[in-house]
């Protein structure tokens, strides 16, 4: 009995130890789900979806925040390409970042996967990028 009694405290040890480590397992399964996806709010005068090809439309006065605020996009177009995660800005096209810097220009891409703008204009508009510069964080790096 005394040895029944000795292995069945192992028993509960390596169990509470197993739930503790699918705990562990689980949250860190929702974390990583997290950073795989990206919500946006798309505020316009008027909107369109093109269901068979995945493809949204927005006109007028058209605003794009993400859910992290890191930046906000404004133009007079916006065309969505869902299937290959690119948003293309145009008419205008504005976006200004969480840090304050700006772009400024005929056309702006904007490329959900990897979290990058790419500016366009012609030669009636040029493209203008203004850099807000954190001189203590340069400081700070350099020091390392």
């Amino acid at each position: 009995m005394k040895f029944l009694f000795s292995n069945s405290k192992y028993l509960l040890f390596i169990f509470f130890l197993f739930l503790d480590s699918e705990l562990k397992a689980d949250n860190y399964y929702l974390e990583n789900k997290s950073e795989q996806h990206s919500e946006l709010l798309i505020e316009s005068n008027k909107q369109k979806s093109d269901l068979k090809n995945s493809i949204f439309y927005a006109e007028g006065e058209v605003i794009i925040t993400n859910t992290e605020k890191e930046f906000i996009a404004r133009s007079q177009k916006a065309i969505f390409y869902k299937l290959i995660g690119k948003i293309k800005l145009i008419g205008n096209a504005e976006v200004t970042t969480s840090d304050s810097n700006k772009i400024q220009a005929g056309e702006i891409l904007y490329y959900l996967k990897e979290n990058r703008f790419e500016a366009i204009s012609d030669q009636s508009q040029r493209v203008n990028t203004k850099f807000v510069i954190d001189e203590s964080k340069i400081f700070n790096q350099s020091s390392n």
